[in-house]
C-alpha cells in the first residue's frame, strides 16, 4: 500500500479495492509501509471488508503500521480491526 492513504489517493484505492473485490477474491491489504491513513480510506476498508464478509469472502490487513492502528482505534474501528488482524 501507499504510504500516504488520504483524500487524494482515496479514488485510487477505490478503483483498486473494487478491481479486487470483482475479482471475487479474498482482500489482504499489507499496511506496513502506511505513514498516514485518512477516513476516507478507512470508510473504504469498511465499505469492502461488509461486501466481502456479505458475500462469503474476508479481508484482512497485515502487518499493520502503527499509524493505520492508530487511525482504526481513533475513528471507533478497534474491534473491527481486531477481526481483520486475526490469522487464519
Amino acid at each position: 500500500m501507499a504510504p500516504v492513504l488520504d483524500l487524494a489517493y482515496a479514488d485510487k484505492l477505490k478503483e483498486l479495492l473494487l478491481t479486487a473485490l470483482a475479482a471475487g477474491n479474498d482482500i489482504w491489504l499489507d499496511a506496513g509501509k502506511v505513514d498516514r491513513i485518512t477516513t476516507p480510506c478507512l470508510q473504504l476498508f469498511v465499505a469492502v471488508a461488509r461486501e466481502l464478509s456479505e458475500n462469503g469472502g474476508s479481508f484482512k490487513i497485515t502487518q499493520a503500521s502503527e499509524a493505520v492502528v492508530t487511525a482504526l482505534k481513533d475513528i471507533g474501528l478497534e474491534e473491527i480491526y481486531q477481526k481483520w488482524s486475526e490469522e487464519e
